[in-house]
């Protein structure tokens, strides 16, 4: 039996992990206050952002958010811009990461590839506008570029074609000035 537990788990099965997760978080919550830790969770392949989004109203405190990851979505099946829609209220932290999703290969199975941002099907400038209108703290959110070319690509070229992307596409919304 495996000891992992994810949105395909079956034993126990997602209800229960998600009410098990609500009782392990809340009893985190007096430490963090204690400490003035946010607890920040990442949508990390395991589960939907709409799973983590009922456990933080459920713990209901602000000691507990998330961090969201843009694809990471992709792998629970879960399309990117419906999850940030239903969590971005509780976004303390982003991971901007793009993948490119080939729906049918010779071998008849959908393949998802990294790509540098801007170059794959995650929605990351509608993601964006929607953390600025919905994050807690949308002008002081810490965002973090992932970008992990294969072992034959450039990961200079691969950073700097996403950071051009990303201030010509979406240089808006990390102006301080």
């Amino acid at each position: 039996q495996s000891t992992r537990h994810n949105h395909f788990t079956l034993d126990p099965p997602v209800g229960e992990q998600i009410k098990r997760a609500v009782h392990n978080f809340s009893s985190l919550i007096p430490t963090c206050e204690e400490h003035g830790v946010v607890l920040a969770v990442e949508n990390h392949m395991d589960y939907r952002l709409a799973e983590l989004g009922q456990i933080i109203e459920a713990v209901d405190s602000k000691w507990i958010r998330i961090n969201l990851d843009t694809a990471n979505t992709i792998a629970v099946i879960e399309d990117p811009l419906e999850g940030a829609r239903k969590t971005a209220r509780f976004a303390v932290n982003a991971h901007l990461k793009d993948m490119r999703i080939q729906p049918a290969t010779e071998s008849g199975e959908p393949r998802v590839f990294w790509a540098p941002l801007g170059q794959g099907d995650v929605p990351i400038a509608e993601i964006l506008a929607l953390l600025q209108e919905e994050a807690p703290n949308p002008r002081e959110l810490p965002v973090c570029l992932e970008v992990a070319p294969p072992p034959d690509h450039d990961p200079d070229l691969w950073m700097q074609s996403s950071v051009n992307w990303l201030r010509k596409n979406c240089g808006i919304y990390f102006d301080k000035g």
